[in-house]
């Protein structure tokens, strides 16, 4: 009875090994390309801040009583255009006063040169009197320097800010009067990753979006880099210029910005390609003798049609892309073209 028994285990045995060689000995159609690597993408998202190309605090040149306000906020405010008077009267006095210094001693002056022609005067009153002049001139345009500076002059072109002050306000001058903000010329500055320096360079673009609208998508093109990486953060300052075309924007904004970065390049495949069985996922290649040799995969990334995978593969290498499902290893694969 056992012996039976093992007979007929001899047999199925034998069978089966011979089903197996009958089946890897069988060739298979199958179409196949040659394997290509593509770099992974990565997605990064950095945060920028928004700055005016032109942006500054206005503070008088001296104190005193505040007489009238030229402007309100969200003017726009030309280069030159009086912001802010002061009481400027003891100045408009002194300048005056100035005048008329000037005037007299230019009239000594001209007496003397008449006088020191016909040999009436000496040089050294001459000299004496041309210097009284040159001081009261000195003095003149001194006088008209602190006259204007009881004007606040807007010094760039851009939009004004809120502003405390007030008709009638004592200011100093450490006080701030207003901002002025170019909203016509923009730039985001942002802070980069160490390791994606070496992918920058001037004329880039960046796709950006506003935290409270993610649909709309701002282009923000790279127009500088820093010299240098901050060795606290280990990020590179670069900075984007931006349009403000709605005039929605404004300087200390915040903005999104999505990065993609190429990384190591890996094996691209189809999807079909790609199999999966108890020890994970798996492909099929063909070798030289177009027999069908299977390879372990790890699944790296997914991409829109393909999938890249690491594993033994080889640039060039053929692989099995259809007719996968019932192969076996070292069967003889006949290739099809592609209809």
């Amino acid at each position: 009875m056992r012996s039976t028994f093992s007979i007929a285990l001899i047999i199925v045995l034998s069978v089966s090994l011979l089903s197996t060689k009958v089946i890897a000995q069988r060739p298979a159609t199958a179409i196949v390309q040659p394997i290509v690597f593509v770099a992974k993408t990565e997605r990064l998202e950095l945060t920028g801040t928004i700055e005016s190309a032109s942006s500054v605090e206005i503070f008088p040149a001296v104190g005193d009583v505040v007489t009238n306000v030229y402007f309100q906020a969200g003017d726009a405010i030309e280069a030159g255009a009086p912001l802010l008077q002061l009481n400027n009267r003891r100045e408009q006095v002194a300048l005056e006063l100035a005048e008329i210094n000037l005037r007299d001693a230019q009239r000594r002056l001209d007496r003397l040169k008449t006088i020191h022609s016909q040999a009436a005067a000496s040089q050294q009153e001459l000299d004496a009197a041309t210097l009284t002049r040159d001081l009261a001139a000195n003095r003149l345009a001194q006088a008209q320097v602190e006259l204007d500076e009881h004007t606040v002059i807007a010094p760039i072109t851009g939009i004004a800010g809120l502003s405390d002050v007030r008709v009638g306000d004592r200011i100093t001058p450490s006080t701030v009067i207003t901002t002025l903000d170019d909203l016509d010329h923009l730039f985001v500055l942002i802070r980069v990753p160490e390791a994606l320096t070496t992918t920058l360079s001037k004329g880039q673009t960046f796709n950006l979006t506003t935290w409270g609208d993610q649909t709309t998508s701002i282009v923000g093109t790279v127009t500088d880099l820093d010299s240098r990486v901050d060795p606290v953060t280990r990020t590179l300052k670069i900075r984007l210029a931006i349009d403000n075309v709605n005039g929605l924007l404004r300087p200390g904004m915040s903005l999104k910005a999505d990065h993609l970065t190429q990384g190591q390049r890996y094996a691209s495949i189809p999807e079909a390609a790609l199999l999966w069985g108890a020890s994970g996922a798996y492909l099929w290649t063909l070798d030289n003798e177009s027999r069908a040799q299977r390879r372990n995969v790890e699944v790296v990334q997914r991409q829109t049609g393909i999938i890249l995978v690491e594993g033994d593969l080889l640039p060039g290498e053929q692989l099995i892309v259809e007719g996968v499902q019932r192969l076996r290893s070292n069967q003889v694969i006949t290739v099809v073209e592609q209809p």
